[in-house]
């Protein structure tokens, strides 16, 4: 179980990573897709299974972890976030995120995209143990 978990929490991080570059390279189009979070009930239930697995496996990575209770918190965290993203009704899921999309500067999707990376790095490193 800690191989699955290990694996999955690196993925996250290579997807968080992957998120950090798109947003450093193309922030206009980065922020664009914010917009597109929770467009329809299919895709606000992907996405949020997405997370609640991730959440998961840092729970179950957490023992091994470099840093525990850190892994235990994010992880949990994660998962309540994603259940309540799923069932709070769409549409204010979707008019927070196509808010953001209309109003977030884009010196903030760069330093997004920046956090971004060192979050996966860190991440990925902590997950290691």
């Amino acid at each position: 179980m800690q191989a699955i978990a290990l694996v999955l929490v690196l993925l996250f991080a290579l997807w968080i990573a992957g998120a950090g570059v798109f947003a450093l390279a193309r922030p206009a189009a980065a922020r664009s897709a914010i917009g597109r979070f929770a467009s329809s009930h299919r895709v606000n239930l992907i996405e949020q299974a997405g997370r609640g697995i991730a959440g998961a496996a840092l729970n179950v990575r957490a023992p091994a972890a470099w840093t525990p209770d850190l892994f235990t918190v994010a992880g949990w965290a994660i998962v309540v976030t994603s259940v309540l993203l799923a069932v709070l009704p769409l549409r204010w899921h979707a008019a927070y995120a196509q808010w953001w999309s209309r109003n977030l500067p884009f010196w903030a999707v760069r330093l997004a995209g920046v956090a971004a990376l060192a979050l996966a790095g860190g991440l990925a490193r902590a997950a290691i143990g």
